[in-house]
């Protein structure tokens, strides 16, 4: 009698102890990313939704993982990787990231271009000549755009990079600066939601596309986002996500 009464406590206890795997293992995980300040449309002025923001979301929830976002000046999140509270950081590349850690494969392309006033018929055919320019830019611009640009932007007559790129708009349209460089889709965006959508504006596509990737501090989670986001691509999701934000560049 005993010797039943073991067997079926035993049986009981095993059982709760695969069932409590089995509900740890489909527990969604918390990540805490760092990322940048708004800049819509690849992330909201609320900081909660974006292009971005849910893509990656959309990426990570096919492992059981809920990212958590901090959000800091772009030109910050680069030296955060060694922060104990972060495990990664969104819209890196070789660089940007200041600590030793693992680059996903790229999962967004931001496709930079320099925006002058049309009435100024600026005559910009090549990188170089943004020297005889004043500029405004994204932050850390001058890490992401290439050699030739930290050339030009070094002799520029006035080298300004802003945080808020709403401030670019202004900064163009108020004619404070020549030239504001930033991704055409949030240019896009922030201008036509401006008080200066009806003004004339001259794009110059003098910039190659940028692609970036994750910094992770975990090699197996890099790899596991990898397969996530092969997979992801390929569905009617993405695209829907892609058309949702009108987003241009792949």
């Amino acid at each position: 009698m005993i010797t039943r009464l073991f067997k079926t406590i035993l049986i009981i206890l095993l059982v709760n102890n695969a069932v409590s795997a089995a509900e740890n293992n489909t527990q969604t995980k918390e990540l805490t990313l760092a990322a940048g300040l708004a800049k819509p449309p690849y992330i909201s002025e609320e900081q909660t939704h974006g292009y971005e923001l849910e893509l990656v979301d959309s990426i990570f929830a096919a492992l059981n993982i809920k990212p958590k976002y901090v959000f800091v000046p772009f030109g910050r999140t680069g030296k955060l990787l060694s922060d104990t509270e972060i495990d990664g950081l969104i819209t890196m590349n070789v660089n940007l990231v200041e600590q030793v850690g693992f680059l996903t494969e790229s999962y967004i392309k931001y496709q930079n271009v320099a925006i002058s006033l049309s009435k100024n018929k600026l005559a910009l055919d090549s990188v170089s000549k943004l020297a005889n320019y004043s500029l405004a830019t994204f932050q850390s611009a001058h890490k992401v755009l290439g050699e030739d640009f930290a050339i030009a932007s070094a002799k520029s007559p006035l080298y300004t990079q802003v945080a808020n790129q709403e401030r670019q708009i202004e900064l163009l349209f108020k004619e404070r600066v020549d030239v504001i460089i930033l991704d055409v889709n949030i240019f896009n965006y922030l201008q036509q939601k401006s008080e200066y959508a009806k003004e004339g504006f001259t794009i110059h596509p003098l910039f190659n596309s940028n692609p970036y990737r994750l910094a992770l501090k975990s090699e197996e989670l890099t790899k596991a986002f990898n397969q996530s986001w092969r997979a992801f691509r390929q569905t009617e999701a993405y695209k829907a996500l892609r058309e949702k934000y009108h987003i241009t560049t792949r």
